[in-house]
């Protein structure tokens, strides 16, 4: 380096040194530490030569909004089956001003995709209750068309599924209706 100008030999010092603090943020990212690989870039950009630099900033980035994203993806997984849950993360995903639009649109994409899913999910059941319901009322209901009164289990039973329901109020009826045919043939 005898002869060179000063100017031409820092510059030097300065691309090496950015290897080094490239290799460095590299292995932190790799090892997914992103928090160390941005403060370790944070305290040494001086150092690093500006071609360096600017493409050590984009990998930075990278690994925070990936911090980001991933933290999001466990959150997700862990309310995958709340509602509540889900909607409050929806609500910090899209209110985070660190994550990047693109990043933040497919992970409130699959929010929403899940949320919808979950109501389908409960739809189903709802449906799977109403029908189940209105079966043990109709079969009571033929029971005593048919001249039979229903036992005491039986009414029990239909009473505690409807119990919360739309059908409530009729079943709570068809209780008087059976209990006044019961008090007229005794």
């Amino acid at each position: 380096a005898e002869g060179m100008p000063q100017e031409k030999v820092d510059a030097l010092i300065r691309q090496e040194t950015g290897k080094i603090h490239a290799g460095v943020i590299g292995q932190a990212i790799a090892n997914k530490n992103y928090v160390y690989a941005k403060d370790w870039f944070e305290a040494n950009k001086e150092d690093i030569d500006p071609t360096t630099s600017k493409q050590l900033a984009i990998a930075v980035e990278g690994a925070k909004q990936k911090q980001l994203a991933d933290g999001y993806t466990s959150e997700f997984l862990t309310f995958r089956n709340s509602q509540t849950g889900l909607n409050d993360l929806e609500k910090r995903v899209l209110e985070d001003k660190e994550l990047d639009e693109t990043r933040k649109n497919i992970i409130a994409g699959r929010i929403q995709s899940r949320m919808e899913m979950l109501d389908l999910r409960a739809e189903r059941v709802a449906t799977q209750v109403d029908r189940t319901i209105q079966k043990a009322i109709n079969n009571l209901n033929q029971l005593s068309m048919s001249g039979f009164e229903p036992t005491m289990d039986q009414m029990k039973s239909v009473i505690n599924m409807a119990r919360g329901t739309q059908y409530e109020l009729e079943v709570v009826q068809m209780v008087q209706t059976a209990n006044a045919t019961r008090n007229v043939t005794e």
